[in-house]
């Protein structure tokens, strides 16, 4: 096909349902009694986050000697995420998880966060994306992205690249 770039007709925005799903993410590594944080997001059914959501969870953690606040509390400032440090007092393969306690919307999925490796000696992993789009390029799309890729993916690092092919506005 030949690609025709058109001019900049209008803007299609999306709007958050109703909070659904809260998502709990940790960083892949960890050192003993070193703290790291637990991001907590609300999100639609459509993976969207919601900003409006205020409610509060209980937070458990399977290393019995981690320290943190075991409530999160979401207000309409906190704009659907949160975090929360946590300092893990030893060796081992951990993770989080939550409870709702409150809200002006029941959640209904709630998911464990992803497992931490927590050692003396671990080398951190750090997870990201260098190749992204914006919505100048012809395959690029969205906004706010580097808000999602640290708040709903949790990602360390994000980079947009936009092409060069003269395709741009």
């Amino acid at each position: 096909g030949v690609y025709s770039h058109q001019q900049h007709t209008g803007s299609i925005v999306s709007k958050p349902k109703r909070a659904d799903v809260l998502q709990l993410i940790l960083s892949s590594t960890g050192k003993v009694n070193k703290p790291t944080l637990l991001k907590a997001v609300i999100f639609d059914d459509n993976v969207s986050s919601v900003p409006y959501f205020t409610g509060s969870f209980n937070v458990t953690c399977t290393d019995a000697s981690a320290t943190y606040n075991s409530t999160i509390q979401f207000t309409t400032a906190d704009s659907g995420h949160v975090e929360i440090p946590i300092t893990f007092g030893q060796n081992g393969v951990f993770s989080c998880n939550a409870r709702q306690t409150g809200g002006n919307s029941t959640i209904s999925k709630i998911y464990a966060s992803n497992p931490i490796n927590v050692s003396e000696d671990s080398m951190h992993i750090y997870w990201g994306e260098f190749h992204t789009h914006t919505e100048y390029s012809r395959d690029g799309q969205g906004q706010d992205a580097f808000k999602y890729a640290r708040n709903a993916v949790g990602l360390d690092f994000f980079a947009q690249t936009d092409h060069s092919d003269g395709n741009a506005e």
